[in-house]
């Protein structure tokens, strides 16, 4: 292929006539062949930075990339547009891989994409002095440091690949780092000198809003436009999506739920309808994350508080990928923000609790002290955590901490089918099913096709319990919940299990090799970024000058105009009292005392608000003191 410079690849292979702020900077760079790092707002064309530089110089681009979806799609694009992109992240016994990059030593790809767990591996590495490389590109690269909200173990050991390949200039791209990650990922990567393109996180197409309301469900079916482009509804847990699956039925909007117990093919045929507008709103957990790039997102709404302003900076950044104008919505009732703090607190694991978690795993696994390396040990994190008192999820964080500090190998390949175990048979059943119409089919089809089920744990088939009962995959999924939380059955899913493989040796009871200082350090952070999170929700200057300071974007008096706290202008003026006030007493009364609570405003402010309010027939009151709309 001949090829121009920069400007007429982008015209030439892509059709586009203009470069996005920074990507001309940004391209530049590397072809000039210095190490950068970019860091660019999601939605601002990250790909194309390493993607016409890599052509241009004719050699080949290898990226690495955390996510196979991502990859998939990546490769899928560059294809059709007649450019040779492989991957190397899926299945491939050797003789397959020994081809494949025989064919990129002989310069048959431009692209090859690879996860990082692939990129450091020997077969790799030891291949990579003889590809023609030209580029090498990190994408997210912020997973690289352990103060980053998304780490990944693999990451960390990239910086091998800067010194396998010290002529070959490195990229790597983010869209959210701090000034912290920022020197972390410097550090980790080999790019000490790096050139460094920071462009604004600011993002003039979102509007941010963030209202303390009354009633989650109230407000966001009065906001919710499926008219008018796709949304996106982020919740917590599983369970919450379900729920908000059903909140929505119920008023005729079609929504699809998108989270890591669903299998596979159910997540991808979800997506892919969501993604063709069969179902315009999708509401996913954050597994619903990294890899999703459509354009005409217009709604982005939160149910809970985000981890962190690294997620919500992410998540609301899938609105008005095609640069036109959308919205964003954190939804708090007055609870939400205690209950936020409260479960940080509980989730936090120190060294006590890691070494605790540590010795349990080798007691279940019968492994004595001094022996297990290299055995694969299969957890069940339910009964693991059962058996220390934890949550799971408070269990599952310790694994990872474990795993990210190289005691273990975390096999998140290895599936096990799910379990479930009915708790009652016979006419118990029956009578129990007597108000669960909707959900009977699935536990009867339990009982006949899983005799062992009846009291005891069994394996099943979600696609076969789907079958026997009559029902489609995603109402299977939900039965099975809604059965299980009114104690008809206890089920497993799918990544309650995991493997486990032991990279050394099992250490002497109540010793641990991981540094105390390294574990406290890293709940600091955490714990800044939950006060970060916090301060911001409950903010009264502008959001996004808030999100550009986390960042260590150097602002002077700004203000976006479009976030809920510029639009409303001055909190504490009566009108936008009332406006807060209209929001939070919609679903039910409330006398003064709670308004005041719930806004975090003095009282006087608040019963001055409500007269007023009165008065211009906005609500009316109670004798008790309450109020309410008309």
């Amino acid at each position: 292929m001949e090829l121009g410079n920069a400007r007429s690849i982008l015209k030439e292979v892509w059709g586009y006539d203009d470069f996005l702020p920074n990507q001309e900077v940004v391209i530049n760079s590397i072809l000039e062949r210095n190490d950068t790092i970019a860091l660019l707002p999601t939605g601002g064309g990250k790909s194309l930075c390493y993607q016409i530089p890599g052509l241009s110089l004719n050699g080949l681009t290898i990226v690495v990339s955390p996510l196979i979806s991502l990859i998939t799609d990546q490769v899928d694009r560059l294809n059709k547009i007649g450019l040779s992109a492989i991957s190397l992240a899926g299945d491939y016994d050797l003789k397959s891989w020994d081809r494949i990059l025989d064919n990129a030593i002989n310069g048959e790809y431009h692209f090859i994409y690879i996860s990082p767990e692939r990129a450091i591996s020997q077969k790799f590495l030891s291949r990579l002095k003889y590809l023609p490389t030209s580029v090498l590109a990190i994408d997210e690269a912020h997973c690289s440091s352990q103060w980053g909200h998304d780490f990944r173990p693999s990451y960390s050991k990239l910086g091998i690949l800067k010194k396998l390949l010290p002529e070959v200039p490195i990229i790597a791209l983010t869209a959210s780092a701090t000034p912290d990650v920022l020197l972390d990922l410097k550090t980790i990567l080999g790019l000490k000198n790096a050139n460094i393109f920071k462009a604004s996180f600011y993002r003039s197409n979102i509007s941010a809003n963030i209202f303390k309301v009354g009633s989650k469900e109230t407000v966001l079916k009065k906001i919710i436009k499926p008219d008018i482009g796709k949304q996106i509804i982020y919740c917590r847990t599983r369970m919450q999506t379900t729920s908000w699956v059903n909140k929505l039925k119920e008023i005729g909007i079609k929504s699809l739920p998108y989270h890591g117990g669903l299998a596979a093919d159910i997540r991808s045929k979800n997506y892919l309808e969501w993604s063709a507008g069969i179902s315009g709103c999708m509401v996913a957990t954050t597994a619903f994350g990294m890899g999703v790039d459509e354009p005409n997102v217009r709604q982005v709404f939160h149910v809970e508080i985000p981890d962190s302003i690294e997620s919500y900076y992410q998540e609301i950044g899938r609105a008005g990928r095609d640069g036109k104008k959308a919205s964003s919505y954190l939804l708090i009732e007055s609870k939400n923000i205690k209950a936020y703090e409260k479960r940080a607190r509980e989730n936090e694991i120190s060294w006590s609790d890691l070494r605790e978690v540590y010795h349990k795993i080798g007691s279940v696994g019968q492994i004595a002290v001094g022996d297990g390396q290299n055995v694969r040990q299969a957890i069940n994190l339910l009964d693991l955590s059962r058996k220390l008192g934890q949550s799971k999820q408070k269990v599952d964080n310790a694994i990872r901490i474990l795993v990210r500090e190289g005691l273990f190998l975390l096999h998140d390949n290895y599936r096990s089918k799910p379990e479930v175990r009915l708790n009652y048979s016979g006419s118990l059943l029956v009578e129990k099913l007597g108000n669960m119409r909707s959900y009977a089919s699935i536990a009867y089809s339990l009982s006949r096709n899983i005799p062992k089920a009846n009291n005891q744990w069994a394996q099943f088939s979600l696609k076969s319990l789907s079958h026997w009962s009559k029902t489609s995959l995603a109402e299977t999924y939900q039965g099975l919940n809604m059965l299980s939380e009114y104690g008809i059955l206890d089920w497993i899913e799918i990544d309650s299990k995991v493997v486990l493989e032991w990279l050394h040796p099992r250490e002497s009871e109540g010793y641990l090799s991981i540094p105390m200082s390294k574990i406290e350090n890293q709940n600091s952070s955490n714990r800044n970024k939950t006060s970060s999170i916090v301060d911001l929700v409950s903010s009264r200057n502008c959001l996004f000058s808030d999100i550009l300071l986390y960042f260590g974007e150097e602002i002077d008096n700004f203000k976006c105009n479009n976030c809920s706290t510029c639009t409303h202008g001055d909190a504490s003026s009566e009108r936008n009292i009332q406006k807060s006030i209209f929001i939070l007493i919609s679903d039910k009364a409330l006398n003064v005392q709670e308004i005041s609570r719930a806004l975090n405003m003095p009282n006087d402010l608040i019963d001055k608000a409500l007269v007023s309010g009165v008065e211009r027939n906005l609500w009316l009151n109670t004798d008790k003191g309450e109020y309410y709309l008309l």
